[in-house]
């Protein structure tokens, strides 16, 4: 048994870190959550995003552990309801746990947060403010492992 309500207004997303990271015109990273973790746990996080426009595509939100050197030390793929259904104005929470392997050493990492295309790999660019190409993920820096 359970309970189905529904909320003409539901309330906005509120992340605790808001950012403005638009993939290829199609999704926009909104902002993110970022809980605590060690290196014999998992990273927490918990991603806010926004369609702007449907997507091309089989896309997947993906997260990339990384060191100061850029060495990928985990990563996690989120599976998410399929892309050829969300929406222009679709947002979507979601939450992850990274795992952090054993032997991972303190120290500050990066994680790195994109979409990819599960069919082929093509992953969407990362565009500034001014609508250029910045890379294929944004960076989330200076998460201290103890």
């Amino acid at each position: 048994t359970f309970s189905v309500y529904y909320n003409s207004q539901p309330p906005a997303p509120s992340p605790s870190v808001i950012v403005d990271a638009n993939f290829g015109n199609q999704v926009t990273l909104m902002g993110y959550d970022l809980d605590e973790a060690d290196p014999s746990d998992n990273l927490p996080v918990t991603l806010y995003w926004r369609v702007d426009n449907p997507p091309e595509g089989n896309q997947m939100p993906f997260l990339h552990l990384e060191d100061e050197w850029g060495y990928r030390w985990s990563q996690k793929e989120l599976s998410t309801y399929p892309a050829e259904q969300w929406m222009a104005g679709d947002v979507f929470i979601q939450r992850a746990e990274v795992p952090i392997p054993l032997g991972t050493p303190p120290g500050v990492y990066r994680l790195r947060v994109g979409l990819y295309d599960a069919d082929d790999g093509h992953q969407l660019a990362h565009l500034d403010s001014a609508r250029r190409y910045a890379g294929n993920s944004y960076a989330i820096d200076d998460i201290s492992l103890t």
